[in-house]
């Protein structure tokens, strides 16, 4: 579980300003903030008056939502109204809270979320259906038996509980957060399975078609755990350092931008000091975000000398955020100025900080002067602003490889924390969005590498044989793709 810091006086202020430390992963399980569960403690004017105030909230407070209604065509105010018309049906404060929740995720945003005592606790399925996104389609990931049939990695789904998965993504918008798919223009997600509906079921019923051509039908317990063909070996750590002797090469991995981690790289960076090093690998793959000070602090003891790179955030005019706020935020009101950029015109946004970011080598900085690649898939928050420094040059020792994220990355501000009027239900609002050197729309997502690892059928064979860890050692060395790119380097 990831750990946060709380700033409340209905804001949020992180300390600095980019990034943000909370990244959510699976389905939030929610309490009422209210009197009882089961209780409606609002009347209906009240509820209506709450819901209204959020969608306010929403277009006065965020540019993601008509950015991504200009880059990947979806109106999110107009989802989120569609849930407007259920007020009249609410019936306990855990189902308006539940209401609530729905319209924050409509916004398709993580950082646009519940907040504080308002978010409850995450519920997750206790079974875990691994799948992989790929041109499109849905494919197992992993071998598993159901009953008396084996569903071979590789089987494509078909359907969930008799709905197309591309008709099932539409239909559940607001109930999690979801990857858009530029090529195709379409939403998805990996966890499509998984959502504020199917969390509280007790099974799921999936078509799909077997690499041999054959279809199948069958249920799953949401209670229970898959029974895998060769049974799941991987064992994560927040953290991890090697030295790879034959390659002369020092690998980093990092699954959480955790601040107690800075001392331990530090520590384990330094075992490594006097050995011959040709290229250090920082694997950032399905890191789901935290501090920014983590990889601020990994590259300052890796640098030998001072690294810049610009960086451009824009937003609404911020009278909406707190005095103090601002004052504890690098942020100059004076300075700001109307977003120039035509890619954006027409959007109502200013930029709040167009600048030049540092770098400083720590005292005791190794001062690496060979290749740094950065490794990147599935990031998130903080993660993302981490890729702000290998993408800032194209020709230099530090160097991007990965898979594009599909969701919006880049350095922010610290999203803002509003209370509603009536059910005193909190959340927060991102604020802000990064649109550093914008030539097309796309651009603005920051979701790219200046080399990008194509996935392949043989990835998905090799990872489902393996009888061991496959986030270890030997098969990051031998068999993962990633590994290979960086190596080649």
């Amino acid at each position: 579980m990831l750990l946060f810091y709380i700033a409340k006086i209905h804001f949020l202020f992180k300390g600095f300003k980019k990034g943000f430390i909370f990244f959510l992963i699976g389905v939030l399980f929610l309490k009422s903030t209210s009197i009882g569960q089961q209780s409606l403690s609002l009347n209906k004017n009240e509820r209506y008056a709450d819901f209204d105030t959020l969608l306010s909230k929403l277009q006065t407070v965020s540019p993601h939502i008509p950015i991504k209604k200009r880059v990947w065509g979806y109106d999110a105010i107009a989802q989120i109204k569609t849930l407007r018309r259920e007020i009249d049906t609410i019936s306990s404060d855990e189902s308006f809270l539940r209401l609530i929740n729905r319209a924050l995720i409509g916004a398709q945003d993580e950082h646009t979320s519940l907040w504080g005592s308002s978010a409850g606790h995450q519920k997750q399925m206790k079974m875990y259906l691994p799948v992989v996104y790929d041109k499109g389609n849905y494919l197992i990931a992993r071998s598993f038996i159901v009953g008396n049939d084996t569903v071979l990695v590789g089987s494509r789904i078909e359907k969930i509980n008799g709905t197309k998965i591309d008709a099932y993504v539409r239909a559940h918008m607001t109930d999690r957060y979801y990857r858009f798919d530029a090529k195709r223009k379409k939403f998805y997600s990996e966890s499509f399975y998984e959502n504020l509906q199917t969390v509280e079921s007790n099974q799921i019923a999936l078509s799909i078609r077997n690499p041999f051509g054959k279809n199948m039908g069958f249920t799953l317990s949401t209670n229970q755990r898959l029974h895998f063909l060769v049974p799941n070996m991987d064992t994560t750590f927040g953290l991890k350092i090697y030295y790879w002797e034959d390659t002369r090469t020092l690998y980093i991995k990092l699954y959480v931008m955790e601040k107690s981690f800075i001392r331990r790289f530090k520590a384990g960076i330094d075992q490594y000091r006097n050995k011959n090093i040709d290229k250090i690998i920082i694997d950032l793959r399905n890191n789901g975000g935290g501090s920014d000070s983590v990889w601020e602090s990994l590259y300052a003891y890796l640098l030998p000398e001072k690294f810049s790179y610009q960086v451009k955030i824009d937003g609404y005019l911020p009278y909406f955020m707190p005095k103090s706020y601002l004052a504890q935020s690098d942020m100059d009101i004076k300075s700001i100025q109307k977003e120039k950029n035509s890619l954006l015109s027409g959007l109502g946004l200013y930029t709040y900080l167009y600048h030049t970011e540092t770098i400083i080598p720590d005292d005791s900085s190794i001062r690496f002067r060979g290749k740094i690649i950065v490794l990147g898939e599935n990031i998130y928050s903080s993660a993302g602003s981490a890729m702000s420094v290998p993408n800032a040059y194209s020709h230099d020792n530090i160097i991007s490889v990965g898979r594009c994220s599909d969701v919006f990355l880049g350095i922010g501000y610290s999203p803002v924390v509003f209370q509603l009027p009536n059910s005193g239900i909190e959340y927060r609002i991102s604020p802000s969005i990064e649109v550093t050197n914008i030539k097309t729309l796309n651009d603005i997502m920051q979701d790219h590498y200046e080399i990008e690892v194509p996935f392949s059928k043989e990835e998905l064979e090799n990872k489902n044989n393996y009888m061991g860890n496959s986030l270890g050692s030997y098969y990051l060395q031998h068999f993962d793709p990633f590994i290979k790119v960086a190596l080649s380097l």
